[in-house]
């Protein structure tokens, strides 16, 4: 009687502790998917700030709207590596961008005003 009490005990104690290993394996693997897709997002954010500045900036060295001139290819590729295939939306985003924009680059607004200026100045 009480060797089968024992064991009965025992089989309870090894349950608990199975379900409780069980639950804190579940959720350690939920907090892993959370972690990678919220740094996947903060990859993919700071692809996008790295091309948002690159757009707003251009070349940091750039004395001219000539020289402020940055090709896009690299800011646009580590989004769409950051974004990865799955992601449909950015793919038809970054697709839509000029190829003479991802080869040359674009110019700043400060190039545009400055320009502006000297064509305002000839006419």
């Amino acid at each position: 009687d009480q060797v089968d009490s024992l064991t009965k005990a025992h089989t309870n104690n090894l349950a608990k502790v199975s379900g409780t290993v069980s639950g804190l394996n579940a959720a350690l693997q939920t907090r892993a998917a959370s972690d990678s897709a919220s740094l996947s997002a903060q990859t993919l954010w700071l692809a996008c700030t790295s091309l948002n500045t690159t757009l707003t900036m251009g070349r940091m060295n750039g004395t001219n709207w000539e020289e402020k001139l940055q090709p896009l290819v690299m800011e646009v590729e580590q989004v769409k590596m950051a974004a990865g295939r799955e992601d449909k939306f950015v793919e038809v985003v970054l697709a839509s961008i000029s190829p003479i924009a991802m080869e040359r680059g674009v110019y700043t607004e400060d190039s545009l005003k400055e320009r502006f200026g000297v064509v305002e100045k000839v006419a």
